[in-house]
């Protein structure tokens, strides 16, 4: 593989976007879902915590104080989450006494798209306002954990990659108390870097000039093997099977022109050579996305939540968009129980989505 070439790492989107919204704190950011609980970061500020064992009926639990999160992964009774440049591991198997003392794990200075620490700054556990927020949910079977498309954590068994402008930094979480990095950072250089996703074989990173691709042979030292470019703009991807899907868009460093939003479908058969399989230009502003079995969910900004019919990779077509709620910015989906979970400015709402073209709205709630 070429070398790729060195160049001054200046803006990256996922900086721009915290500095932005600081000035707006309290609006949802990135998501995580893990066994029938959903984890929502309010920028700047921590983690609304949710019971959502019925998505009818979900129920606001609390709220963990984290000063300067963005970024969140679920792994067991492990949140994993940024404290502004810092990584922590904290213990939230009993969430009422989530404090400074529940942080089994802390490694300075690794997230450095994000300001430096003040070092004195608490991590506690807030309850709701009210004792009971929603009608008390019904029991289901838990489901795995799992990350929206714009994550910088991803998880793949027993080791955590984050992932920063010009770096993925691993880390062994078998044991969370005595959770370590594990070798060195792997360096990529030639890009600004934003989000990571994995299929479970290779790590998936969108940059602002492309996707590139890692394998997994060895766990603790993910290698690059393929790239994938396009011209500059915002970039999330996500995996299904031998195919990616990108979506682009423009806005401030992510380019200017407006050619650039669309959805991207990427053949990743081999997987050291990617190559562009279909370009759909039916978006306006497209953000973070989710695919299950060739039907794929992105959040188009202001534009609404739109469903594509890409089971012909070769010709991705447009099916319905749904206007609930302002500034869709990610979204989860959960194959087995055909359930999407979709956040944007103060807003989470979830579908069933057995059938694509009628999705099925089953609740909506506010984060503040």
């Amino acid at each position: 593989m070429k070398k790729w070439i060195t160049y001054s790492l200046t803006l990256l989107f996922l900086s721009s976007w915290t500095l932005t919204n600081a000035q707006n704190a309290g609006k949802a950011g990135k998501i995580w879902y893990s066994n029938d609980q959903l984890f929502v970061n309010i920028v700047n500020k921590g983690v609304l915590v949710v019971d959502n064992k019925n998505p009818k009926s979900p129920k606001k639990l609390g709220f963990i104080e984290i000063p300067g999160n963005i970024d969140i992964a679920v792994k067991g009774d492990i949140l994993f989450a940024n404290n502004h440049d810092d990584l922590i591991a904290i213990n939230i198997s009993k969430l009422a006494k989530i404090s400074n003392k529940k942080i089994v794990k802390r490694f300075d200075g690794i997230f450095t798209q994000y300001k430096d620490s003040k070092g004195d700054e608490k991590i506690k556990w807030v309850k709701p306002s009210k004792k009971r927020w929603m009608a008390s949910p019904t029991s289901v079977i838990a489901s795995g954990s799992k990350g929206g498309s714009m994550a910088c954590f991803s998880l793949v068994n027993d080791h955590l990659y984050a992932l920063t402008p010009s770096a993925i930094h691993t880390f062994d979480v078998d044991k969370p108390k005595r959770m370590k990095k594990s070798g060195k950072p792997t360096d990529i250089f030639g890009d600004n870097f934003e989000t990571i996703f994995s299929n479970g074989e290779n790590l998936f990173v969108g940059g602002q000039g492309g996707m590139y691709i890692f394998d997994l042979d060895d766990p603790a030292s993910p290698k690059a093997i393929g790239e994938y470019h396009h011209m500059q703009s915002c970039d999330p991807v996500v995996v299904e099977g031998d195919f990616a899907y990108v979506t682009l868009r423009n806005g401030n460093v992510c380019g200017r022109s407006k050619e650039i939003n669309r959805l991207e479908v990427i053949d990743i058969s081999n997987p050291s050579s990617p190559k562009l399989r279909f370009s759909n230009k039916q978006l306006s502003h497209p953000h973070g996305l989710a695919v299950d079995k060739g039907i794929v969910f992105v959040c188009d900004g202001n534009f609404g939540l739109k469903v594509l019919d890409a089971t012909n990779s070769g010709n991705v077509k447009l099916m319905k968009t749904y206007d609930d709620i302002p500034n869709n910015y990610d979204i989860i989906n959960i194959p087995e129980k055909k359930l999407l979970i979709l956040v944007g400015q103060t807003d989470v709402v979830q579908y069933d989505y057995s059938s694509p073209r009628n999705l099925k709205r089953l609740s909506m709630f506010k984060t503040k």
